[in-house]
């Protein structure tokens, strides 16, 4: 598969097959170094530099960008706290059409877990002991307790490898993600799972 359908099949994974998202990245590969210019004040409000080996690097950048653009994926500092790290979350639309629903620990704004009454809202907590899961002030912790809490949906959170201190996360099935991770091999790049 040569790599502007790569990207796209990417691009169609992750958006549920957005055709507008799809229009906008087969127009932005085309012509790409127009477009990154066109779109320069977006990468720089992200802090993420538009330099680059080769026109895929860019076009990898690009595609990303788009997805980010259309709340298909989401940027987080890696010292976020939990509730921005929740309402993030839930600003993707491919969180309301899988129907998720998040714990009010990421919804609450000054969330504390009292160490001597379990949070009644968790079924099921990935951890033995919730403040395990609060203390370490960690989005990789995060995303293991809420994949193991969809995992009856069959959804998980993906990562796209960008930059070392953001956090480029996005919503799928297992299945998706495992093909999401081949094809992004195949351009050198790479997608998994957060931890």
């Amino acid at each position: 598969m040569e790599k502007a359908k790569t990207l796209l099949e990417i691009a169609r994974i992750i958006s549920g097959n957005d055709d507008d998202v799809l229009a906008e990245i087969e127009e932005s590969i085309d012509n790409i170094e127009a477009y990154a210019q066109e779109h320069l004040e977006e990468f720089e409000e992200r802090n993420i530099s538009i330099k680059y080996d080769s026109v895929e690097d860019l076009q990898w950048l690009v595609t990303v960008n788009i997805l980010v653009r259309n709340n298909y994926v989401m940027q987080i500092q890696e010292d976020c706290n939990i509730t921005d790290f929740g309402w993030s979350l839930k600003s993707l639309r491919t969180f309301k059409e899988y129907n998720l629903a998040l714990d009010s620990k990421f919804e609450e704004e000054d969330y504390e877990i009292d160490k001597y009454d379990y949070n009644e809202d968790d079924e099921y907590d990935y951890y033995n002991e919730e403040m395990d899961f609060i203390d370490d002030e960690n989005i990789i912790n995060w995303c293991k307790y809420l994949d193991s809490k969809w995992f009856d949906e069959d959804i998980c959170i993906g990562m796209i490898d960008l930059s070392p201190d953001i956090f480029t996360l996005f919503l799928a099935s297992e299945e998706n993600l495992e093909d999401l991770e081949d094809l992004a091999d195949s351009l050198g790049k790479v997608i998994s799972t957060v931890y």
